[in-house]
This record gives C-alpha cells, structure tokens and sequence, in this order.
C-alpha cells in the first residue's frame, strides 16, 4: 500500500483528490496548516493529518517522511498578505529555477 502527501487537501481539488486515493486503497497523509478546517478529512478511512506548512522545510520534511510520493495541490487564486503565487507555486516546491 502506498503511502501519498497531499498538500492542499482540504481545498476543491484536493478533497477529491484524497478521495480517489483512499478508494484506491492508498493510505494518504494530509499535511493541513489549521485541523479546525481540515479535521472532517481525518474522518475518513486511510487519512492521517500532519501539521505543517509548504513553505516550512522541517514540518515538510517530516510529512514527507515514509511517504512513496507527493501530491502538491496547494494553490491561491489571489494574492493577498504574504500569500503570493511565486510562494504558494515555485518556492513551496523548492524549485529554484
């Protein structure tokens, strides 16, 4: 059984995403920055939460830990504050390009 992150999982895609996974028989590991709004994901059979953040390299790796791959969904449509598109898209990947 593979194991799969899923960053962004409490968002529109991600949910369906995490979904399809754990009907697949996949275990899925949710990395979710608040568990107020992503604990009805720990509800369903096959999900394990992490606290994290994309941008966070500690709390990224060790969701990552054991994981046989990794599913980025995290995106914004607006920026706002220090939520930028550059953050949420390239340097949450750690590409450096």
């Amino acid at each position: 059984m593979a194991i799969i992150l899923v960053t962004g999982a409490t968002g529109f895609v991600g949910r369906s995403v995490v979904r399809e996974a754990c009907r697949a028989g996949h275990k899925v590991r949710a990395m979710v920055r608040d568990r107020r709004r992503g604990g009805w994901l720990a509800e369903w059979r096959g999900v394990e939460l992490v606290d994290g953040d994309v941008l966070d390299a500690v709390s990224t790796g060790d969701a990552m830990r054991g994981v046989n791959a990794v599913i980025h969904l995290v995106g914004i449509i607006n920026e706002w504050g220090g939520n930028t598109f550059d953050r949420a898209h390239r340097q949450a990947t750690g590409w450096r390009g």
